[in-house]
């Protein structure tokens, strides 16, 4: 018996004979990144729980930006990071945008930032998205329809329904 993996790959390149040379492996080619199939889930989440201000795009660029250690970011340009977002037209006003993006995150349980210097944001840590999730329902934060269709999520995909994040050290 064929494994799921197996049957979709013979199923895709039944459909699609080119597959192989069209389509990219984030285990074969650099510019590639791995992320969690809950990704625009958690990012939707992050813009509702953020009234007036959306951080997902943030979130979804930071995820981008990371590299081993798994959930590390430096930052050595925040002009390019609000570009990369949208915030153009450089100088100030585009990286306070940024910044405040960045804080949301942080104050919704996401992220952690570390400086350097005189500059806050110089690292960033991504901490597990689905135990900040976890943390946010069980304080309340998260609507009960979404929550059931997370939970649906990460059956559908196998992932077990993780631990609240432990508490920062």
């Amino acid at each position: 018996m064929a494994t799921t993996r197996t049957r979709r790959k013979l199923l895709r390149d039944d459909l699609w004979p080119d597959a192989d040379s069209v389509t990219y492996s984030h285990k074969k080619e650099d510019g590639f990144f791995p992320a969690p199939r809950t990704l625009p889930m958690i990012a939707r989440l992050a813009k509702a729980l953020s009234p007036g201000i959306d951080p997902s795009q943030v979130y979804l660029e930071l995820w981008a930006r990371c590299f081993d250690p798994p959930g590390f970011v430096e930052i050595v340009d925040e002009e390019e990071c609000a570009n990369a977002v949208g915030f153009m037209g450089g100088g100030g006003r585009s990286i306070r945008s940024w910044r405040e993006r960045v804080r949301t995150l942080v104050d919704l349980g996401f992220l952690r930032v570390g400086g350097k210097g005189s500059r806050e944001y110089a690292y960033v840590l991504i901490l597990h998205p689905h135990k900040v999730v976890r943390s946010l329902h069980d304080a309340g934060s998260v609507d009960s329809s979404w929550w059931s269709l997370f939970h649906a999520r990460l059956r559908d995909i196998g992932a077990p329904l993780p631990e609240p994040m432990p508490e920062a050290p």
